[in-house]
C-alpha cells in the first residue's frame, strides 16, 4: 500500500513539475544562530549560508522552494572568563512553501541539515567535537522576504531546531538562528499580484 501510495504521488509530482516553469537560483547571507535549551546560556554567534534553489510553482501565488545550502552555523559563552566558541557546518536543505503577493512573499516549511563538521575554539585551539553531535538537525522554517526586482530579493528567517543536536545532553539542546539573506532567481516570471 505505501509503494502503491508513493508510487502515484511520484506520478502525479512528476506530471504536474513537467507542465510548471520551473525557475533556478543562487542564495546567501548571514547567520545569527544559538544553542537553545533550558539550562543552556550561550549567545548567538555570526555565521554565513551560500547555496541553490528552485522555484517550482504549484499556483499563481504558490511555489514550492526546495534549496541545497552549506551553512556555517554555531554559538559561544563565556564562562568563567574564557570564551567558547562552537563552530559547526552543515549542509541544509529546506522545502518550503511561498505565498508571494506583489513584491512582497512569505514562506514556511522544513529544513533537514547534515552535520559536516563541528568545533569547539577556546584561546587560538580548536578541538573536533563533531562525535559529541548527532549526524542531523530538523528544524522549522518561517520567513518573510521582498523581491525588489523579478529576479532579486532579500529574505529574513527564522529557523526553530526541533531535535536534540547533542548525544550525551540530559536535557534538549537545538540549534536554532535568524537569517538575512539575498537571492537571485535565474529566468523571468510574471509579477504576482
Amino acid at each position: 500500500m505505501k509503494k502503491c501510495l508513493f508510487a502515484f504521488a511520484a506520478i502525479l509530482l512528476t506530471s504536474f513539475v513537467s507542465n510548471a516553469q520551473i525557475r533556478f537560483g543562487a542564495n546567501a547571507g548571514a547567520n545569527f544562530t544559538n544553542l537553545m535549551g533550558k539550562d543552556v546560556e550561550s549567545d548567538p554567534q555570526p555565521g554565513f549560508y551560500i547555496g541553490a534553489h528552485c522555484a517550482i510553482p504549484l499556483t499563481e501565488k504558490l511555489n514550492l522552494i526546495p534549496a541545497l545550502r552549506f551553512s556555517a552555523e554555531g554559538a559561544k559563552e563565556d564562562f568563567l572568563g574564557t570564551t567558547f566558541h562552537l563552530n559547526t557546518s552543515f549542509i541544509n536543505i529546506p522545502v518550503l512553501l511561498n505565498y508571494q503577493t506583489g513584491k512582497l512573499f512569505f514562506e514556511v516549511g522544513p529544513q533537514v541539515g547534515l552535520l559536516i563538521s563541528a568545533k569547539m575554539k577556546v584561546d587560538g585551539d580548536s578541538e573536533d567535537v563533531k562525535e559529541e553531535f548527532n549526524s542531523m538537525n530538523f528544524s522549522a522554517a518561517a520567513g518573510a522576504g521582498y523581491m525588489i526586482t523579478n529576479n532579486i530579493g532579500v529574505n529574513l528567517r527564522l529557523n526553530i531546531g526541533l531535535v536534540n543536536i547533542e548525544k550525551e545532553s540530559d536535557e534538549t539542546i537545538s540549534m536554532s538562528g535568524l537569517q538575512l539573506g539575498v537571492l537571485y532567481t535565474f529566468g523571468s516570471a510574471k509579477e504576482k499580484k
